[in-house]
């Protein structure tokens, strides 16, 4: 239990530029931590493999009018554990030629040292004219369809939201799964690890204040 419990306390931090449209985040809509009109928004991961969706677009200023550059809507993988990350993306000098080096998107994700990380990326097409694309559903397809930034459909589909009782029950599930060992640290059965890979993920997207309420279950349970 206690292992279970340090692990959903570990996190990844994603920093995200304005003018970066996150789309979609493990299948699943981004839940930002900055300000809706920030210039720059956090979404907060599990520790692991993450799969974001996003749109780079660019604005420029063209005499008394803006114009917008747009990437093709990209899919990526990458893995990171206990870290802070920036999505960096390239500078265009105008808009002709972001048109022109938006096509083949040169981007980052970097760590806090400024080293960038190792990512798959794929193009996430969409089935004809869509004026309201579910990016989520799109991933999830994608996922299933085994893309090459594809994941495991059942490691990173979880419930948008998830509360500390909820989270709670899934702990105390897992934990009864566990064999007693003969240690000082209690580790999962390969069986119970997807499911703490489900705790994760459910923990990461409840507010600050749930997370303090269900740390304070957990030491009550000790």
């Amino acid at each position: 239990l206690l292992v279970a419990a340090s692990a959903v306390n570990a996190e990844v931090t994603l920093n995200v530029p304005e003018n970066v449209d996150l789309l979609s985040v493990n299948m699943g809509n981004p839940d930002f931590e900055g300000g809706l009109f920030s210039a720059e928004k956090t979404v907060i991961l599990p520790d692991g493999v993450n799969q974001i969706v996003f749109q780079y677009e660019p604005v420029f200023d063209e005499r008394d009018d803006q114009r917008k550059a747009y990437s093709s809507v990209i899919i990526a993988k990458f893995e990171a554990k206990n870290d802070e990350l920036t999505l960096s993306m390239p500078n265009f000098k105008n808009f002709r030629t972001a048109q022109s080096g938006i096509k083949d998107l040169n981007w980052e994700i970097r760590n806090k040292q400024g080293q960038s990380l190792h990512k798959t990326e794929d193009i996430l097409v969409g089935d004809g004219v869509q004026l309201n694309r579910s990016y989520s559903e799109e991933a999830t397809e994608y996922n299933k369809a085994g893309g090459h930034a594809a994941v495991a459909v059942s490691y990173l589909v979880v419930a948008n939201q998830a509360s500390p009782a909820v989270v709670a029950n899934e702990v105390s599930k897992v934990a009864a799964n566990v064999e007693p060992v003969a240690t000082s640290a209690v580790l999962p059965t390969s069986a119970s690890s997807e499911s703490l890979e489900q705790l994760k993920a459910w923990y990461i997207k409840t507010s600050k204040e749930d997370r303090k309420e269900f740390r304070k279950w957990m030491i009550d349970q000790d």
